[in-house]
């Protein structure tokens, strides 16, 4: 296991397949939340609730709200006191929920976390998903993603909203129209606010804004398939997580190289002001979509899951197998992993004055 993986805990597996976890504090308590399926595609999806007060060593079951449709994630942020779960579903009639075009949004609140209100349509009502919505002073920001189908097909669009309440949103800005960007994390480093969206047929793609959000930058390419991405701040460092494709870009379909893929850490190195490989943790398959949370001055813990413990197993199929929910203290303060650098590129990284 990676030196930068201090400890590895499996904190939910029984055979089902959990997966998209959240994690977050609230009211010095660790809050965990994922969906409970009988597969990645299958129609039968909750929201599940944990706490815990001893930093992830032990869990309590809370209830969910999250529960009378095909949920997909449950995604926590705290706002004005209060705790709020966002959680895109599919009615329960669609038998392979795989596309998001009957998606809907809809929002759980909790001022204790132990009491839920019932779920509520987020306004205006359509098909989208949210992923990750984030606090910029007194305003909820959330990239929110949809399709559109016409005679030329499916297109995609990533688009900022923002909030005062969590309930009601009004469109900031379009941030993307690739044709398959879907999942989109925001970072807010104080002046600028940065967006990492998931290609699904490439790789994953940056762009940038400031002052009023509605004008962004030109497209970066991250030159890696990074899928379920999720930017962090933590202890003074950039971090960004996602499903490493080991086949990519050369390969466009998500779902021609999953026995290559692995879950993984980058960190951004402001001399180069680039993000580098960090840490790859045990995982492989339908794996990933991690959030994490400060620890203490030196760590932080990543919740994550993956399939790797099942893909051996005879007749596994990712997409209807199970898969386990994993608790990591990560340290925050080691050297990046560099892996094979060329005698050119340690030059570079000689002359920036960049250890490595």
């Amino acid at each position: 296991m990676d030196s930068r993986i201090e400890n590895l805990r499996r904190i939910v597996a029984d055979g089902n397949h959990n997966a998209f976890p959240g994690l977050t504090r609230f009211k010095g308590a660790l809050y965990l939340s994922y969906r409970k399926s009988s597969g990645h595609a299958m129609n039968d999806g909750v929201i599940c609730l944990k706490r815990s007060f001893d930093n992830g060593e032990t869990w309590e079951d809370l209830p969910c709200a999250l529960t009378d449709k095909n949920y997909y994630e449950g995604f926590m942020v705290e706002y004005k006191g209060k705790l709020f779960m966002f959680g895109g579903a599919f009615p329960r009639d669609i038998e392979h929920p795989v596309w998001m075009h009957e998606s809907r949004q809809y929002i759980s609140v909790s001022e204790n976390g132990t009491d839920w209100s019932a779920p509520k349509e987020v306004s205006p009502a359509f098909a989208m998903r949210f992923w990750h919505p984030i606090v910029i002073g007194e305003l909820l920001y959330v990239a929110a993603y949809r399709s559109f189908k016409n005679y030329q097909g499916t297109r995609m669009e990533v688009d900022l909203l923002s909030s005062e309440d969590g309930f009601t949103w009004k469109f900031v800005s379009q941030i993307s129209n690739l044709p398959a960007g879907n999942e989109t994390s925001l970072l807010f480093d104080g002046e600028m606010l940065h967006a990492f969206i998931r290609n699904e047929r490439g790789t994953l793609r940056m762009k940038h804004t400031q002052g009023d959000f509605t004008q962004w930058s030109d497209e970066e390419d991250f030159n890696v398939g990074l899928q379920g991405p999720m930017a962090y701040e933590i202890n003074g460092r950039r971090f960004l997580s996602g499903r490493f494709r080991g086949a990519s870009p050369r390969l466009g379909s998500s779902f021609t190289d999953r026995g290559v893929t692995r879950f993984r850490t980058y960190v951004y190195v402001p001399e180069i002001k680039l993000f580098v490989e960090y840490a790859e943790f045990p995982s492989g398959f339908d794996c990933s979509y991690s959030e994490s949370v400060k620890l203490d001055d030196q760590r932080m813990l990543t919740a994550y899951y993956s399939q790797h413990e099942y893909g051996s197993k005879e007749g596994f199929r990712d997409m209807e197998a199970g898969s386990d929910i994993f608790l990591a203290t990560v340290r925050t303060d080691m050297l990046p992993e560099w892996g094979r650098l060329t005698p050119a590129a340690k030059a570079y990284l000689d002359k920036m004055n960049v250890p490595y």
